[in-house]
């Protein structure tokens, strides 16, 4: 049996979207697919070093509510041991796994990444419904 494995980052797609090509995938009848979903990755390469920068270079965190949003963290590297144990995997029918650790909202990754920093910084929240809220801090 051939075992294909296919990643897809959609960083800038609405979540919609990448339902939406999961969906195109699993709607192939040649495929056999394990469709493996999670949230940020944390680790090397990962866009997590954004969020070390910025805790590194705000002095003061704005966080608009939405940072209360409750997400899935993965490292790195159990999401590379999820894929390359799926290699030997034959699925019978299509599978969707859902992978990360516990929740907690992006605020608490902020604060937790300022712990292991040993950072002291304020945040604010206030209510803002945009989020492209990050394109404020681009400049940093």
């Amino acid at each position: 049996a051939t075992t294909e494995i296919y990643t897809l980052s959609l960083h800038d797609a609405l979540p919609i979207c990448r339902m939406e090509t999961g969906k195109i995938l699993n709607s192939a009848k040649n495929i056999k697919m394990i469709w493996f979903r999670s949230s940020i990755v944390i680790g090397a390469g990962s866009s997590y070093k954004i969020l070390i920068h910025l805790t590194k270079k705000i002095p003061i965190f704005f966080l608009p509510d939405w940072f209360d949003t409750k997400t899935e963290p993965i490292w790195v590297e159990d999401a590379l041991r999820y894929l390359t144990e799926a290699i030997d995997l034959e699925p019978k029918n299509n599978l969707m796994v859902d992978i990360g650790t516990t929740k907690m909202s992006y605020k608490e990754m902020i604060k937790n990444t300022m712990k292991i920093m040993d950072l002291n910084k304020y945040i604010i929240p206030f209510h803002l419904r945009v989020r492209n809220c990050w394109r404020l801090y681009a400049h940093c």
